[in-house]
């Protein structure tokens, strides 16, 4: 009788970070490589009701799967286990890259991957990375507390991102805060998560990673931040949408999607107050165009109100 042979592990990698850091832009920089040297597949979880991150990854090309509107490690962490094992099983990936919703814990994430026996059998962790806005650090860590904190201190990579946008005496001082919040992790600065990606952690030594769990109660602060969709098909002033994501409040940490303007179509996301359009050609506009807007105590009925008055005519 023939051994059978085990089919070897998948190495997973979490990609996680505060909402608008850039987890998106590194898998976009990744997936438009000409040539890849492993098969990957990448998970994609959202917060909202659009899928937007998903799109645009599938703008990019590779296999994704998406889930959308929900906490990855707890209302759906069984969907997490399942779709995992499910890409393991029939696409045979080498890696397996996952990106987390900007509000998700890693720590809790990386409890599941750690103690769940259908993944111990197929599945390796590999190092967490962790994109930080080097511009939003000092602000986000002051109005997120313990939730931001966490993030940081799960890493074993972090990649200080939006370096252009930093004076270099502020990216020093951000360097320091982030050393003393987790010394072990590999910090390195970025512009536009310009890193190659596999290089990156395949270079990193192999080493217990910090976020590996040791006592995790299931408190959890993914319930305090808010989300809403608007979808709509009829084109936006495209200055009005500007100046007014541009005004939008402190307590709105995030908004992105797929907008229509007589100048064209885009991709847009605003973070920390930075505005950005992208333009999509009309065969990779999405089916389901909209927007959505992501933060705490949201003023749903206000905004909504706000953005109608930005339509184009």
């Amino acid at each position: 009788m023939k051994n059978l042979r085990l089919p070897e592990k998948a190495k997973v990698n979490l990609i996680g970070g505060f909402l608008g850091s850039g987890k998106t832009t590194l898998l976009r920089h990744f997936l438009s490589r000409p040539k890849l040297s492993e098969k990957v597949a990448i998970l994609v979880n959202e917060l909202g009701a659009i899928g937007i991150d998903g799109q645009t990854l599938a703008r990019s090309g590779g296999n994704m799967v998406e889930l959308a509107n929900g906490c990855i490690c707890c209302q759906i962490s069984e969907d997490l286990v399942s779709t995992l094992v499910q890409i393991f099983d029939t696409q045979k990936p080498d890696r397996i890259l996952i990106e987390s919703t900007g509000v998700a814990e890693p720590g809790k994430i990386l409890n599941v991957l750690y103690s769940v026996e259908p993944i111990l059998r197929r599945m390796r962790v590999d190092p967490t990375i962790i994109v930080v806005d080097a511009g939003a650090f000092e602000r986000f860590k002051t109005a997120l507390a313990y939730h931001y904190v966490m993030q940081i201190k799960s890493a074993d990579v972090i990649l200080l991102n939006k370096i252009d946008l930093s004076k270099p005496k502020s990216l020093a001082k951000v360097e320091r805060a982030i050393r003393d919040l987790n010394p072990k992790a590999f910090l390195l600065r970025t512009d536009h998560c310009r890193v190659d990606l596999l290089r990156l952690i395949e270079g990193i030594p192999a080493q217990t990673p910090a976020g590996t769990p040791d006592d995790h109660g299931h408190e959890h602060t993914d319930d305090e931040f808010e989300s809403f969709a608007v979808t709509e098909d009829t084109p936006y002033d495209r200055g009005k949408l500007e100046a007014f994501l541009a005004k939008l409040p402190d307590n709105v940490f995030r908004a992105k999607g797929f907008a229509k303007t007589p100048q064209g179509r885009h991709l847009v996301n605003f973070t920390a107050g930075e505005v950005e359009f992208e333009d999509i050609p009309a065969k990779e506009f999405p089916k389901q165009a909209g927007l959505v807007f992501i933060g705490r105590h949201l003023d749903e009925k206000k905004l909504r109100g706000a953005l109608k008055r930005c339509k184009a005519g």
